[in-house]
């Protein structure tokens, strides 16, 4: 394991229920101490000079004190004094209140011991280890500060994006220095000067600490204040810019941003700050400067005229080299489509190159990444500028101005080609928009919004009687008639159909209607297509809008269908998809889902079987140990008849009995696991006698078995395998030891009663055990769904008890009475036999 394994292995342990971001500083800056006095003791001409109340022997000299907090306090304050390139890191931290209110006192001590063994760093770089650590943060944290990191394999792509040479490095919203130190592990023969910025102090604190060490290459940060409104390096011309800003910010101007230098271009709007990154950007650069910026993907899109203004401005003046949009699941902290900008003031062509990765990405434990192969193929499209099918397009200045300056691939790609459809029609030689009566109160009406629509192709006829009669209807407007009906805001047409019979009812006007010609194509066949996969990937050509996306009516009627002329021939098409999708459908729903739900079965049950194995194999070692200790003992040895209790009259030769038994017992478990069970041997015996047999020989010195068998006369026979009746009671028993029912207050572990009950005996067998957890029913035990961490500490055997009542057809049930002295138990019905 290594080093930093180690310490968070016992970070984690130590922590207990402490949040863990409110550990995060302490830690960093525990280990920063250490190492400064490692590199000053082993350099004295070491970046970080330690004053002597800094020391770490002198700290380790009174962390016993009671005041040792206070100590350590000024030790931190003495250090970022002593050395300019940490001011604002410890003082930020504010630790004299911290230590005073929530940090304790016994963890900062447990803390600095196991940083005491900490020597230095010999396999990975500090700013690695804490790069490492942050991660590891990142994933306990959640949605908090530092889990808005660039996920790996994006931060990848984007240094390989900008493949950066020597010379100057900005990043405006550095955040914990993530792209600084993916540049230097890509690029470890070069030399940069990096400066950075960002909102948060903390964070940028443990930044600085971070690079302090850092010999090599320069780190320059401004204070912690908003880049957009207050930029710490104004006059900075910089090589490169590589940036992930917060997205999709809001309200982010202040009153002297209409007269800010950087946009030039145009003053972005304040609702949104996403183009006034890309300024701020291009602003940064030298006249051969480069940048990689991840953005929102409505930055490519939105038609508010600032931003199509601003959009404009930056590709007419050739500034813009690439856009790559990348898939959802990215980012682990928001589920924005996002994207980026490749801006060069260099650039070899005066064209674009768009790139969908949508077809590159992969899924692990529910979290989207870019393997290594797919960062180099997108890298070599890129660097290559060319063309790839559903993937990459080259396009021509003026093509993006006949667009509206809308940067988005799809809108770009040859979506579909005429001669993969049979018969290419547009929708709108179908259909037609209807005029409805716009209305800007209804004041009540049977209404249909998007969410009454359907997403099923074979159900997509709306019912008015499923539809809610509602009130102050804004954004509604009056309709009666037969229409297609389809979604103009989201990403999914939803076709569906309705025939309001006459009656008036008010649609959302984000709902379009359209009349259909019924005579030249089939309702039930236009839906069909409608929801194909080929007409919704022409609708990505149309999506417009920021954070609500939406289509524009007259861009449906624009979609291309495949429609055959004969109605006849659209009718058979109809019933030959149907069928298909039917078939699809039950073997979905039936045969794949017995097929999964047997494979269920079968792991469960062989779960159940080892958990049970493992219990007798632990029953046999105990008896093991048990022999083991009388030989050691009883040195003048054993013989079979040697009486090992005198309590219980228990023989050497009744023990061995016994584990003669237990040993034959795992060997049946063994058989079990191939499912290939023993044919059950049913006899019939009276089980009255059968079960005072198994108490007085199972009865020992270390329990009771408490029995109340019913002594008045009535039929006690009952047909049955003896065999495995046995193994209910052994492992109903074996599991109330096993499981520690025992203790200084208790001396009865086990119950059993047996009590006539009609044409049923019951036997009841119970011990005195923990009650079972909340939601463990019978069925816990069946093989179709038992495990051991569901069932096991119940004190129950009873996966052998279900297994005799499936067997025997007989009734079985649990019991859980809190409140007596015997807790759990099961109950079986016992058929009686009747001589015939």
């Amino acid at each position: 394991m290594n080093i930093q394994d180690k310490f968070w292995s016992f970070f984690n342990e130590v922590r207990g229920s402490k949040d863990i971001g409110e550990l995060r500083e302490i830690v960093i800056s525990l280990i920063f101490l250490k190492h400064a006095n490692d590199e000053y003791a082993s350099n004295p001409f070491s970046k970080i000079s330690v004053p002597s109340n800094s020391e770490w022997g002198f700290l380790y000299n009174n962390f016993q004190k009671n005041n040792f907090l206070d100590i350590l306090y000024k030790a931190f304050l003495s250090l970022e004094n002593e050395n300019e390139q940490i001011r604002g890191t410890f003082s930020y931290f504010d630790f004299f209140y911290k230590f005073n209110n929530n940090i304790d006192l016994g963890l900062v001590k447990k803390l600095f011991i196991k940083i005491s063994e900490f020597g230095l760093l010999e396999d990975v770089s500090f700013s690695k280890f804490i790069g490492i650590l942050l991660s590891k943060f990142s994933v306990y944290e959640g949605r908090n500060v530092t889990s808005f990191i660039t996920p790996e394999s994006v931060s990848n792509l984007m240094v390989q994006l900008l493949n950066p040479k020597e010379g100057s490095i900005l990043d405006s919203t550095c955040g914990t220095g993530g792209f600084f130190q993916k540049i230097e592990d890509y690029y470890p023969s070069q030399k940069f000067q990096f400066y950075g910025q960002d909102l948060n102090g903390s964070i940028l604190a443990i930044t600085k600490l971070r690079f302090a060490f850092n010999h090599k290459n320069s780190f320059q940060f401004g204070e912690s204040k908003s880049t957009l409104t207050d930029n710490q390096f104004p006059e900075l011309k910089s090589d490169f810019v590589i940036m992930h800003p917060p997205l999709n910010i809001r309200n982010w101007q202040n009153a002297t941003s209409h007269f800010d230098p950087r946009f030039e271009y145009g003053i972005p709007p304040k609702n949104n700050a996403n183009i006034a990154w890309v300024q701020h950007t291009i602003h940064h650069l030298k006249s051969k400067g480069k940048a990689v910026v991840l953005l929102a993907q409505n930055s490519l899109f939105t038609n508010l005229k600032a931003e199509v203004a601003i959009r404009k401005n930056i590709i007419e003046n050739n500034l813009l080299e690439a856009i790559i949009t990348l898939p959802n699941g990215l980012l682990n902290y928001s589920g924005v489509k996002t994207c980026i900008w490749i801006l060069n003031k260099e650039k070899l062509s005066e064209k674009i190159i768009l790139i969908d990765s949508e077809l590159f990405v992969e899924k692990e434990k529910k979290q989207s990444y870019f393997p290594k192969k797919a960062l180099k193929e997108i890298n070599k499209i890129y660097n290559d500028f060319k063309e790839v099918k559903d993937v990459s397009k080259i396009v021509e200045i003026e093509e993006i101005r006949e667009n509206n300056y809308s940067l988005y691939p799809q809108q770009y790609f040859d979506i579909l080609i005429d001669d993969e459809l049979s018969n290419p029609v547009q929708l709108n030689t179908f259909v037609n928009t209807i005029k409805v009566k716009r209305s800007l109160n209804i004041k009540r009406a049977i209404a249909l919004s998007i969410k009454d629509l359907s997403n099923n192709v074979d159900n997509f006829k709306i019912n008015i009687s499923d539809l809610e009669d509602r009130e102050n209807l804004k954004n509604h407007s009056t309709f009666k008639g037969r229409a297609l009906l389809l979604a103009t805001v989201g990403g999914k047409l939803k076709p569906s159909f309705i025939d309001t019979l006459n009656q008036e009812i008010a649609i959302q006007n984000n709902v379009a209607t359209f009349t259909v010609d019924e005579n030249k194509v089939l309702i039930e066949f236009l839906i069909q297509e409608l929801n194909k996969e080929y007409v919704n990937k022409q609708l990505l050509r149309f999506i417009k809008g920021a954070a609500i996306q939406h289509i524009n009516k007259k861009d449906l009627l624009s979609l291309i269908i495949d429609v055959p002329n004969l109605t006849s021939q659209q009718s058979d098409i109809v019933k030959r998809e149907k069928k298909i999708r039917f078939e699809k459908l039950v073997l979905e729903s039936g045969f794949q889902k017995q097929l999964e739900s047997f494979k269920k079965e079968q792991e469960a049950d062989l779960s159940s079987k080892r958990h049970m194995l493992n219990q007798d194999v632990s029953s046999l070692n105990s008896v093991v140990e048990y022999l083991k200790g009388e030989f050691i003992m009883r040195k003048k040895g054993i013989q079979l008849d040697t009486v090992l209790d005198e309590r219980d009259g228990t023989t050497m030769h009744m023990l061995l009995d016994s584990l003669s038994e237990t040993v034959k017992i795992i060997s049946d478990q063994v058989n079990l696991l191939s499912n290939d069970s023993e044919p059950l041997i049913k006899e019939v015996f009276d089980v009255k006698l059968f079960l005072k047999k198994l108490v007085n020989r199972e009865t020992s010195k270390y329990f009771k078995i408490i029995s109340i068998f019913d002594e008045d006369e009535y039929n006690t026979r009952i047909k049955a395998d003896k065999k495995q009746f046995k193994n209910v009671f052994k492992s109903i028993l074996n599991n109330a030891i096993r499981h520690g029912f025992i203790d200084n207050s208790k001396d009865n572990v086990f119950k059993i009663s047996l009590v006539d009950n009609g044409s049923y005996i019951d036997l009841l067998m119970e011990n005195n055990g923990k009650p079972l957890p909340k939601g463990v029913t019978k069925e816990s035990y069946s093989t179709k769904s038992m495990k051991a961490g569901k069932t096991g500490n119940t004190g129950l055997g009873g996966y052998h008890v279900g297994l005799f009542a499936k067997s025997h057809d007989l009734k079985w049930d649990l019991i859980n009475s809190e409140n007596e002295e015997f807790t759990v138990g099961v109950l079986l019905k016992l058929k009686k036999y009747e001589k015939v």
